[in-house]
């Protein structure tokens, strides 16, 4: 009866087979089509990724042209800068000098730059440091009568901006005014400081508040230079999530108040506006999933285009030496006024001592004020990047017909008549996005994305011509390539004729763990680049890495410069604990060759030569093994208690001066290895103390009538030490020094608990425990 129906359900999966097979190579890439919709029409941050790359090597390879003649400058406080004038904050009244010689030449002097604490230069907080009586006391009386720099820059913005002591403005006739605006920065934490707000935004067509994030908190200019200045703007940036500014706000939102930003007010005052700023096209109409919002911000004469959230996208320039001008040669005397360009100039720095650097499509480390400059410039120039409302629907659109054609072109055609279908495609969809960036249909530059819907495209393709491919080779593709960095081919190849065993979980076994890592690392590092470096890694890691797998070891990780490993696992090993102090032996003796080796190649470069240590820490005991991890990506490793003390043992072996440090379940396991003890110790992280010991050699080594003096004479020192017994303990040091195993240091340290236990007994309830206060 058995054999009948395994006979029939044989015959009935033979008869449908291809039927199955042809199901999966439609279902497969249709599943992939209705999955890259889902992204999208969600928004993520990965479909999002996939847009930001393209349209930053766009403007990588066709930046915006700068054009000197628009009226925009930099006042840059460059490290030249603070090298000749001195380290920054300078006194306001050096400030006060800058704004004098720029108002010269330029129409508006925006700063980038935050005033929110009083000038700590100023006389009156000089005087607060001398005393109030003699001769000292009378120059403190003449300080505090002096007017703070911060009052005499106040005074300078109000007469660079034709604005007399009482308030009243000067005739044009009288003064050429140059109007200043001053930084603040927006934050989420709510403060009491508020900026000064100088005009109102006119909303048409709705508000526009719910769009934008809300600010509780500003840093913002003190009053005594805010209220004199003819405006103020946000300085605040909205990188993208992968730390890029890729567009710049025009408005903020702050309490419910709209705020310009920086570039916004400068723009406003140098088109002589005193009217109010106009946000219109507020809606909370959809198209194609896009909400529209805000469509445009208008600045004095210009409407600018903008997302919904009122962002206006930045197209880039190379860095143009004739926008920006090191700030000391303004204080220069012949410096000409007409460099400024009679407009705007934004003061900031792009110093890296004080931190102002952004990343940028072009610039990782771009000093940002020149994204207010950038941002000027295409105002003026009414120079605009946008993404039509329409554009994701659009792409969406594309995708969907063209994935649902290659669905059946693959299934009536063929391969190949489908990868010209879909190569052709994708090149014009870039020649068309890329087109579009350039502003050759109708002159506006749109942002339209090739490369999702092309990964899209693709990936429908692919998947629908080599599924049978991936699932047959699925399993043994995943064994070698999970294995083969930790054992030897010959075992992965065993492990590769049995995938079932590459399962999600563990199973519990008894294991040998093993800990090495350099000593002193950053110095060594510190003498090679990062290509040099490299190479001084590969070359310890491979040759340990090779003991190891001789050993019959695994190897788990790699950290940097540590090595982990285990034996007895994924294959059987009796003599595990044995195995693995043979190999830390060997790799000890290769280690001492490598030094050799690396001694003379220092000689030949010319540098220092810095000795090589490693420590080893070795440990026993039931752990996990097996692979951890998730269903998408796992790796054979082993996690448990015993795998935590190897970790804490190897940190010992350096403050107790000795190369390996073995746990009291491996010294149990190979008792015919020379080993001396060390101490009974609580590591950091642990309640329970453990026995720790050192390995000195193999059998030959341990049958050494010197080694077994050692032996004897050590355990008297401990057994002294755990009794309290001073006396005892000193002539068991001594007699231990006598003997060769280069054990100086950690004897060092016993005698160091010898003066202090004679100084500070640690009483009858000690019970000889050190606990370990590093790691």
């Amino acid at each position: 009866m058995f054999e009948f129906f395994k006979k029939d359900l044989g015959q009935y999966f033979g008869k449908h087979l291809k039927r199955l097979h042809a199901t999966a190579h439609l279902l497969v890439p249709a599943l992939m089509l209705v999955v890259a919709v889902l992204l999208a029409a969600a928004d993520l941050d990965v479909v999002k990724d996939f847009q930001f790359k393209v349209f930053d090597a766009y403007q990588r390879v066709s930046p915006r042209t700068y054009d000197p003649t628009v009226p925009v400058r930099i006042i840059d406080l460059d490290d030249a800068s603070l090298e000749k004038l001195g380290q920054f904050p300078w006194p306001r009244s050096k400030i006060a000098e800058l704004v004098l010689r720029l108002s010269q030449g330029s129409s508006v002097i925006a700063f980038d730059i935050l005033f929110a604490e009083p000038d700590g230069k100023s006389p009156s907080a000089l005087a607060s440091d001398l005393p109030k009586t003699g001769k000292l006391g009378a120059a403190r009386s003449v300080l505090e009568s002096l007017p703070s720099y911060d009052s005499y820059l106040a005074d300078t913005i109000r007469s660079v901006q034709c604005i007399k002591t009482d308030g009243t403005r000067r005739s044009e006739e009288d003064c050429q005014p140059a109007h200043v605006v001053l930084g603040f920065s927006l934050k989420g934490e709510k403060t009491k400081r508020v900026p000064v707000l100088k005009k109102k935004f006119r909303l048409k067509g709705g508000d526009p508040t719910p769009l934008l994030d809300n600010f509780r908190g500003a840093v913002v200019p003190l009053d005594i230079l805010a209220l004199p200045a003819a405006g103020s703007g946000s300085i605040t940036p909205f990188p993208d999530h992968d730390g890029v500014i890729r567009r710049v706000p025009m408005i903020y939102r702050f309490e419910g108040r709209l705020l310009p930003s920086l570039a916004v007010e400068a723009l406003r005052l140098v088109q002589g506006r005193r009217s109010v700023l106009g946000v219109m096209g507020v809606t909370e109409k959809q198209g194609y999933g896009e909400q529209t919002g805000i469509s445009i911000v208008r600045v004095g004469n210009i409407n600018v285009p903008t997302d919904y959230r009122g962002q206006m996208l930045i197209h880039f320039t190379e860095e143009a030496p004739g926008r920006t001008i090191p700030v000391w040669e303004v204080f220069e005397p012949d410096f000409d006024p007409a460099r400024l360009g009679g407009g705007i100039v934004f003061i900031g720095t792009s110093a890296a001592g004080l931190k102002d650097q952004r990343a940028t499509p072009l610039d990782p480390g771009a000093p940002g004020v020149t994204l207010h400059a950038q941002v000027a410039e295409q105002v003026l120039l009414e120079h605009y990047l946008y993404r039509p409302d329409w554009a994701k629907g659009a792409e969406m659109l594309f995708f969907i017909i063209l994935g649902i054609l290659l669905i059946l072109l693959m299934r009536k055609f063929g391969a190949l008549l489908s990868a010209f279908v879909a190569g052709g495609t994708v090149v014009l969809l870039f020649y068309v996005s890329f087109k579009a960036f350039g502003g050759t249909f109708g002159g506006q530059r749109m942002l339209i994305d090739p490369l999702y819907p092309s990964i899209v495209v693709l990936m429908v393709y692919f998947s629908s011509s080599i599924i049978r491919f991936l699932v047959s080779e699925a399993e043994r593709r995943q064994v070698r390539g999970q294995f083969s960095r930790y054992l030897s081919p010959d075992l992965v190849e065993q492990l590769a004729d049995d995938p079932s065993r590459l399962s999600l979980g563990g199973e519990t076994r008894e294991l040998t763990l093993m800990f090495s890592d350099i000593r002193g690392f950053t110095p060594i590092s510190e003498q090679f680049d990062a290509q040099g470096l490299t190479k001084f890694i590969n070359r310890f890691l491979t040759p340990m890495t090779d003991i190891v797998i001789q050993h019959r070891g695994t190897i788990d990780k790699y950290m940097g410069d540590c090595i982990m490993a285990f034996w007895n696992a994924p294959l059987d090993n009796k003599t595990h604990a044995k195995d693995a102090c043979l190999a830390a032996l060997s790799m000890q003796k290769r280690l001492k060759e490598l030094n050799v080796e690396w001694e003379a190649l220092a000689k030949e470069e010319g540098r220092k030569y810095i000795p090589v240590n490693v420590g080893f820490g070795l440990n026993t005991g039931e752990c996990c093994v097996g692979n951890m991890g998730s269903d998408q990506r796992f790796d054979y490793s082993v996690l448990g208690d015993p795998v935590n003390l190897a970790s804490r043992l190897e940190g010992q072996s350096k403050s107790y001066g000795v190369e390996m440090v073995i746990g009291k379940n491996t010294r149990d396991l190979v008792p015919e290895f020379a080993m001396i003890e060390l101490d009974l110790i609580r590591v950091k992280g642990k309640l329970v103390p453990a026995h720790i010991f050192t390995l000195l050699g193999d059998e030959a080594v341990a049958a050494d009538p010197e080694f077994k003096k050692l032996e004897e004479w050590n355990a008297k020192m401990i057994e002294a030490y755990r009794s309290q017994k001073w006396d005892e303990l000193e002539a068991a040091i001594a007699e231990c020094r006598k003997l060769s195993f280069g054990l100086g240091k950690f004897y060092d340290l016993y005698q160091a608990r010898l003066e202090e236990g004679r100084a500070n007994p640690p009483g009858e309830s000690w019970d000889g425990v050190y606990v370990a206060t590093t790691k």
